[in-house]
């Protein structure tokens, strides 16, 4: 009996290594799964059939961020001339041809009702 015992433990004992080593298989594979991924990330994807673009790598989207940062003073130029066209300077805005539209049109003209009530525009509404 002790004998039938006994081999009941070994074989508990070898079953739980054995279950014991495959959780640790199982936690190594899968660190070694995200480090493949995120090497695969950092250096990119080569092209390869149905993706034909491939997918960069860290540094040429770094490289790629660089080039369009080249390109802000540009932009800020242009955002800076629209905003000038946004404000009366005298004249030659837009919004100075706006308010002059406006006042031509009397869309500027907006006086209290006799009775008391809201102001109306001059513009018709529907």
């Amino acid at each position: 009996m002790t004998q039938v015992i006994a081999g009941l433990l070994v074989t508990a004992a070898i079953l739980g290594a054995l279950a014991a080593i495959g959780k640790a298989v199982l936690y190594v594979f899968s660190v070694f799964r995200r480090l493949t991924r995120w090497l695969d990330d950092w250096e990119g994807e080569p092209p390869r059939p149905g993706f034909p673009a491939g997918r960069p790598g860290v540094l040429d989207r770094i490289a790629s961020i660089e080039s369009r940062v080249d390109r802000l003073p540009a932009v800020e130029a242009r955002l800076v001339a629209l905003e000038a066209q946004m404000m009366p300077n005298g004249g030659g805005s837009m919004r100075d041809a706006i308010d002059r539209t406006a006042a031509a049109v009397g869309a500027g003209d907006r006086s209290p009702q006799p009775d008391g009530g809201p102001e109306r525009s001059a513009i018709v509404q529907p």
